[in-house]
């Protein structure tokens, strides 16, 4: 198994895809895992490898949901929405195709969810925000 992680990775980094670290992976699948959270594959994959735009991708409901189980997971969004942005650029920098702007990304994609209460709609504004700056 982690030696086909590894070629997955290795893979992803040589034709510019996003690289998700095993701890990226382990929340992915544990969030997967719940049946409110489940996303199916191929949403993941119009998005985040083929670079569908999300008006095209039929998003289901509980989208926002599992980022938000992502994020909390990861250890970078509380319960009240609140992110954590040093943890988030830390955790997030090799989904970005420049590892080294994964703080200003951060920053940027958090100002819009300044004041909202909802960490599922915290969760989802983030997640769309940074979505166009993956590799």
């Amino acid at each position: 198994m982690k030696y086909i992680i590894v070629l997955a990775a290795t893979l992803a980094y040589a034709t510019g895809a996003p690289v998700y670290t095993q701890e990226i992976l382990d929340v992915h699948f544990a969030c997967q895992n719940i049946t409110e959270y489940f996303v199916p594959q191929t949403v993941f994959a119009q998005l985040e490898f083929q670079k569908v735009p999300p008006s095209d991708v039929d998003i289901p409901d509980n989208f926002d949901d599992h980022m938000f189980c992502m994020y909390s997971g990861l250890g970078f969004e509380s319960d009240s929405g609140e992110l954590d942005l040093a943890v988030a650029a830390d955790k997030l920098k090799t989904l970005f195709v420049d590892p080294n702007n994964s703080a200003a990304i951060v920053s940027e994609c958090a100002a819009p969810t300044q004041g909202l209460q909802d960490p599922v709609e915290v969760a989802g504004i983030f997640y769309f925000c940074t979505l166009p700056l993956y590799a």
